[in-house]
């Protein structure tokens, strides 16, 4: 601290002979009147970027032939748009809408975003050089002229769920499947054991869809300027060319890049020098004069303690190991002040979902803790973010399925098909219960059975204790039920409706008085060495491979780990969320 005190004048005396050649950059950023391009294409994140190291640059990685994400980062997208706000040479903002990809509680946010353009007066326009789907149009009725080359099609058609189902196709491999779900709404687990949908199943999809469809005509009534008849008539138009979509009021103008100056009658200059040069000499302070800051923990991914290869492959997974590291270090840190708690999971394994809960909890005895849900936070997602004081969700967000379900192959018939003799000479009442190649026996059903119900009433429990209600309100609205985040508040499920920004405001609440750093930190913590689960014997390798081989990649990381660690021996108890796919 003493150090800091000495060095603070030279330091402000250094910023202030360069505060003239920065002052002149901001002012100057833009030609006078000009449009500034935000390309929005890639994988939508509430939360700020990590730091980047300084070696190998992006450029360098590129020059290399390797792939550099893209990616859209929404606090990268809020600063542009506050500068673009304030800045009174610029006339407003481009978005260049290239099929940025997330869920639908992601799309509404960029949306809420975007809509701020048009609201402080300044002109917002949606450019789709390659035309969309449902997404991108949602996102693009934030403003007032939405532009698209003559050939693109636009092809609003509306939100749908589908599933196949793979119980007929296993049985004709030699592959039975048992399924133990609590309770009538966990559908996990349903493609693989069911021929079709459950009612209840249906009733929660036909819930979120409904939920998500009013979105969408909401957003194109009120963007285009329309009533909510004509609105449902644009979506049940199907897809259309763009000059289609302009005679039907879907588009107001028609053009390639390079006429975009001409048609829109501005010039037009590139988001990131842009805001690099307004933003010349005020993105950092230095570390002499830095204060507490409020860090971000990601659980985003399937959650797991060990990445099977079968999980590997199918998303991103959540290593429990990674995430309790991250958490106890905020905990030590006394430059920490505060967590956000960054979910987006559609669940995972009950031991390493329990596991990352109790180090928040500890986390959150001594620090602020809140938890932020993007476009999945359900059943292993919700579990950890019971440990925060407070949970924040978009209106679109799925979350709940407070449940759990636990999954066994019985490949019996497969195993008599290759000629796979087996041999068990075992010790114990209990000792050949993961055997994969027999069914099990009444007895060892009843055993998962009471396991399973034992894990749905501590779950229960956990929910009712994190809400502060009693268990009798709780289960109602448990029973793997899958909320959309509206109604998530509507029941208790969540505190408050918004997103990163939300749950940073509420931590920063939680400690009046104190000045912290403007951006939120993460912590460099080195990982642990990534645990690969593989199959412990011959004989479940062969089902992994045989089961592996009829499934397609569309089934997602949620099945990938259930059926990766059904096959690898653990007959335990799984809570993942839900097998609804992202809808599109």
């Amino acid at each position: 601290m003493l150090l800091r005190l000495l060095l603070a004048p030279i330091v402000f005396v250094l910023r202030l002979l360069r505060w003239p050649t920065r002052a002149l950059k901001r002012a100057r950023a833009a030609p006078k009147g000009a449009l500034v391009e935000l390309r929005l294409g890639g994988r939508v994140h509430e939360s700020p970027p990590k730091a980047r190291r300084w070696w190998p640059p992006p450029m360098v990685l590129r020059r290399l032939g390797a792939r550099v994400a893209h990616e859209v980062r929404l606090p990268v997208v809020r600063a542009l748009i506050d500068e673009v706000i304030a800045d009174r040479r610029v006339a407003g903002l481009v978005a260049r809408i290239e099929e940025p990809s997330g869920g639908w509680a992601s799309m509404e946010a960029l949306r809420q975003e975007l809509s701020r353009v048009p609201r402080a007066g300044k002109r917002l326009v949606a450019f789709l050089p390659e035309g969309g789907g449902n997404a991108a149009l949602f996102v693009a009725t934030a403003a007032r002229t939405i532009v698209a080359p003559r050939a693109v099609d636009l092809a609003l058609t509306g939100p749908k769920a589908e599933a196949h189902y793979f119980k007929r196709a296993l049985e004709r491999a030699g592959i039975d499947v048992e399924l133990h779900a609590r309770k009538e709404f966990k559908s996990a687990g349903d493609r693989l054991a069911r021929e079709g949908r459950s009612e209840a199943d249906r009733q929660q999809t036909e819930a979120l869809l409904d939920a998500i469809d009013g979105a969408l005509i909401a957003a194109l009534a009120e963007g285009r300027g329309v009533t909510e008849a004509a609105a449902r008539a644009l979506v049940d138009l199907g897809p259309t060319r763009a000059s289609e979509a302009k005679a039907r009021g879907l588009v107001d103008l028609l053009a390639w890049d390079d006429e975009l100056p001409d048609v829109l009658g501005a010039p037009i200059v590139a988001a990131g020098p842009y805001l690099a040069r307004r933003r010349a000499g005020r993105d950092r302070r230095p570390w002499l004069l830095r204060r507490r800051a409020v860090a971000v923990v990601d659980v985003h991914g399937a959650i797991t303690s060990q990445a099977s290869p079968l999980a590997l492959s199918a998303g991103p997974v959540a290593l429990a190991d990674q995430i309790i590291a991250e958490l106890r270090a905020c905990e030590r840190d006394p430059s920490i002040a505060g967590v956000v708690l960054d979910v987006d999971s559609p669940g995972g394994t009950v031991v390493a979902s329990d596991a990352i809960w109790a180090a928040a909890r500890r986390l959150a005895a001594k620090k602020p803790l809140v938890a932020r849900m993007g476009d999945v936070a359900a059943s292993g997602g919700y579990y950890v973010a019971l440990a925060a004081r407070a949970i924040v969700a978009r209106p679109l967000t799925l979350t709940g399925s407070i449940g759990v379900v636990s999954l066994r192959p019985i490949a019996s018939r497969l195993a008599e098909r290759i000629g796979v003799a087996r041999d068990v000479i075992a010790r114990g009442k209990f000792a050949d219960l993961e055997a994969v190649t027999r069914p099990p026996t009444d007895e060892e059903r009843a055993l998962v059975a009471r396991e399973i119900d034992g894990h749905y009433a501590d779950f229960v429990a956990i929910v009712a204790e994190g809400r502060k209600r009693p268990i009798d309100e709780i289960e109602p609205l448990a029973r793997g039920r899958v909320w959309i985040g509206a109604d998530a508040l509507r029941v208790g499920l969540v505190d408050r409706l918004g997103g990163f920004e939300e749950a940073l405001a509420l931590v920063r609440e939680a400690l009046p008085g104190e000045r912290l750093e403007a951006q939120p930190r993460r912590l460099d913590v080195r990982p642990p060495s990534v645990r690969v689960a593989v199959a412990p014997n011959e004989q479940r390798a062969a089902v992994l491979a045989a089961i592996s081989s009829l499934l397609p990649r569309q089934l997602g990381a949620p099945l990938g780990v259930l059926l990766s660690f059904a096959l690898e021996g653990r007959t335990g108890a799984l809570a993942i969320a839900t097998d609804l796919p992202p809808l599109p």
